[in-house]
């Protein structure tokens, strides 16, 4: 990584960096008096209020907001949506990449590309979302979990989302996610509009880029009782480096229906599908990410190349099938009482082809549901808001994996079957479950929120098997059939339980300053990928006198205390009004899991990692009138381990040294990241541009393998203007206007030794996407 990329970003970026020195909310959120609404999901702005853009009738900025309240918790809307994804159209996680204190690299220029496995690309103050994309949810639905496949995360076009919330620090009962030490990220729904209207958008863009979305409201039907929409959209772009798509023809489609028979019921309800096919992106080792002007470009093979044939980019690529279906059931029971039931169901059907070291080329097979429901009452008694409900989930395997077949590649590009590595079958799946209560008072200038939840995970019973003759290259259930269990090798289900208190406080000290405080309890599940590693070491391991079914019994879940302290500034200036809201925060991060060698031999995952998190983060608008406003989102985190890792009787001086981690920062966690932004707003016309800067890391525990920090530059053009039937609006967005070279994400977990490198992968360069939109 060439340090010269970052200086010239900086220094193109200085005439920007003179007046992006503010903000924090675009729109504040006050919470309502009746019902419990804040800090929820659900939380909406009060009656009446209208959005700033709005009413002024220029283009809904992508200023991000600063949520109202104790909670550290923040919204990104319209541009900015896209403005995340780099107009890719969808991408949950990458939504929230410009908020304090998140390191969300794009490996793609549209935020469209999948990385195999749990690992997602997302730290939050250091803290990495783990088992797929399990930190996020859909209007407060946790509709998939610990999964290795796409899931959730690319299932509905961002046109069709209000707004996305990301809730940091500590995290309140009724925000309900899998795991939450990384914090939730929320996409509430567009629903129906009243009036009939539509939406329809040509984009294209650099790597033959194209995407179209269409979108019809049907306005309000049925004596005014019912509406709903449709939506859909097509993706397809060329990889940047080597050969193939990413993606390749991606089709979404998504219907929602709203329902009002009277004034106590409404009945929401939506299903969406996506088709995810791509090919993946080769990841680099230490030693070409150190050389960027030569291995920036380094890609998968175009073609089968003898003595590097699992390289072939065909043996590199992934399939996903994804629907999802969920509803929101909510009954008035008075003017203070509501009862909500949340059903939901995800299907994920798909697989990867990724070619393995050994030189062979691995299929992972992946056919999974999730389903479950959230029932929940809000009411208000005794001058308090009070939530009490009840979440329960199933998650189907994998994760952990239970089928992986693994092939012989040839020059022709065929494939051989040589055996199946993992076979497996679930005795019982992972089994999610939560109670929850929420209590929300004022006593004058004080709100105080305090609260509970229960969280109670079962880990699935796994059989391993034993393929028999007739278990060769046959479907998974038919293997399963000509197989014999191996008991050894099986795991018995183990339930482990954590408790998430939860204590929220809002000062006002005046009209202009709330000082806040919050302290609380989050939660990430045991280490399911002891799993796999142990099934493809388990003769070393058996050998050792180690027992699978112990080490699943005795995995314990991550649990993070937590404390944020902060305040909300909302000052006037002469030219303008703005608001500053810094928080700093501690956390003291207990069993984490961690993949080492501990002197057997074989590295597995334990869950023995003890760290500490230390930061202070900001965000800062400045809004002098309704033609410029300006932020800053800023972020300084320090995650270092606090205490040794534990090795066997008898290690070598090596794996003893390599335990040696108290007081060393995790890898791949910045000290700094910070964002700019600004938007310039006349006669129609936008102007947009972004400074994303990311302070130097480590991709390893030892810290010998440093990665250079980097900046880069977006922006935005945009011209809207009314015609005769709705609006028109043409943009042209640039990414990486500098073309800076880096290291974006690195594929590692909390520990990583200097011999078992991460992968790295390079930033997407360079592109410009041109956008075409009609809305009615």
């Amino acid at each position: 990584m060439r340090r010269s990329s970052l200086l010239a970003a900086l220094r193109a970026s200085v005439s920007l960096g003179a007046c992006l020195v503010a903000s924090a909310g675009w729109a504040h959120e006050a919470v309502p008096e009746v019902h419990v609404e804040a800090p929820g999901p659900s939380a909406a702005p009060p009656a009446g209020a209208v959005d700033a853009a709005s009413a002024s009738g220029r283009p809904a900025a992508q200023i991000p907001s600063r949520r109202d309240g104790a909670a550290t918790a923040y919204d990104v809307s319209g541009d900015g949506v896209d403005f995340g994804v780099s107009n890719g159209g969808s991408n949950v996680l990458r939504t929230v990449g410009n908020l304090p204190a998140v390191d969300a690299p794009a490996i793609d220029p549209y935020a469209a590309a999948n990385l195999p496995g749990g690992s997602k690309g997302i730290r939050v103050r250091g803290i990495m979302g783990q088992h797929g994309d399990s930190m996020s949810t859909v209007d407060g639905i946790p509709l998939a979990g610990a999964n290795p496949g796409v899931g959730a995360m690319f299932l509905i076009p961002n046109e069709d989302f209000a707004r996305t919330t990301l809730f940091q620090g500590p995290i309140a009962p009724n925000v309900l996610s899998y795991f939450n030490s990384a914090g939730v990220v929320d996409s509430q729904i567009a629903w129906p509009k009243d009036r009939m209207g539509g939406e329809i958008s040509q984009s294209v863009g650099s790597f033959n880029f194209l995407r179209t979305f269409a979108r019809v409201d049907s306005g309000l039907l049925f004596d005014n009782t019912t509406k709903f929409f449709l939506s859909g959209a097509w993706t397809d772009a060329d990889k940047w480096r080597g050969t193939g798509k990413s993606p390749n023809g991606k089709g979404d489609f998504t219907a929602g229906l709203e329902s009002r028979p009277n004034d106590a019921l409404d009945v929401k309800a939506l299903v969406a599908h996506t088709q995810v096919d791509q090919n993946t992106y080769q990841g680099l080792t230490y030693a070409q990410a150190s050389n960027l002007p030569k291995y920036r470009f380094l890609d998968f093979t175009g073609v089968p190349v003898s003595g590097s044939l699992m390289n072939w980019y065909g043996y590199n690529r992934q399939s996903f099938d994804v629907w999802s279906a969920f509803a929101e059931i909510s009954y008035k029971l008075n003017a203070d009482t509501i009862i909500t039931l949340k059903p939901y169901f995800l299907h994920e059907d798909g697989y990867y082809f990724d070619g393995m070291a050994n030189g062979l080329v691995r299929q992972w097979l992946i056919n999974h549901n999730f389903y479950g429901g959230v029932a929940e009452l809000k009411t208000r008694a005794w001058d308090t808001n009070l939530t009490m409900g009840y979440w329960g989930g199933v998650g189907e395997l994998p994760g952990p994996p239970t089928a992986w077949k693994m092939y012989t590649p040839n020059l022709a590009g065929g494939l051989t079957f040589k055996n199946w590595s993992i076979l497996a079958q679930q005795t019982d799946p992972n089994l999610y479950n939560s109670l929850y209560a929420l209590a929300d008072r004022r006593f004058g200038a004080l709100r105080v929120q305090a609260g509970l939840r229960y969280m109670w995970q079962t880990l699935p019973g796994i059989n391993a098997m034993t393929p028999g003759p007739g278990a060769g290259d046959v479907s998974y259930s038919a293997a399963l059939g000509a197989s014999t269990v191996n008991a050894r090798n099986s795991v018995t289900p183990s339930t482990v339980g954590a408790a998430l208190p939860y204590l929220a406080l809002a000062y006002d000290v005046n009209r202009d300053v709330t000082a806040r405080a919050s302290f609380g309890v989050t939660y990430t599940g045991p280490a399911i990928d002891l799993w796999p590693a142990y099934q493809g070491s388990a003769a070393a391991l058996n050998a050792k006198g180690l027992n699978l079914n112990q080490l699943w019994h005795a995995s314990k879940p991550e649990t993070d205390d937590v404390v944020d302290l902060g305040f909300d500034w909302r000052f006037g200036t002469p030219i303008g009004p703005g608001t500053f809201s810094p928080t700093v925060f501690y956390a003291r991060n207990h069993n984490q899991n961690v993949s080492y060698d501990p002197g057997v031999g074989v590295a597995f995952s334990q869950t023995v990692g003890e760290s500490q998190s230390v930061g202070a983060q900001a965000m800062v608008k400045f809004d002098p009138s309704e033609y410029f406003s300006a932020f800053a989102a800023i972020g300084y985190q320090n995650v270092t381990f606090v205490g040794n890792l534990p090795y066997w009787p008898g290690a070598s001086a090596a794996v003893i040294a390599a335990t040696k981690v108290d007081g060393k920062l995790i890898p791949d966690a910045p000290l700094w990241i910070s964002t700019l932004g600004a938007e310039a707003r006349w006669n129609g016309f936008a102007f947009s541009p972004i400074v994303h800067i990311v302070g130097d890391r480590y991709g390893d525990t030892s810290h010998k393998q440093s990665v250079a920090g980097y900046a880069t530059v977006d922006m935005r053009f945009a011209y809207r203007r009314p015609v005769e039937f709705g609006e028109m609006e043409a943009s042209v967005t640039v990414t990486n206007l500098f073309d800076a070279a880096y290291i974006g994400q690195i594929s590692s977990g909390y520990y990583q030794s200097t011999s078992s490198s991460g992968i790295y992968y390079p930033g997407a360069p360079r592109a410009v996407v041109g956008k075409l939109a009609w809305r009615y």
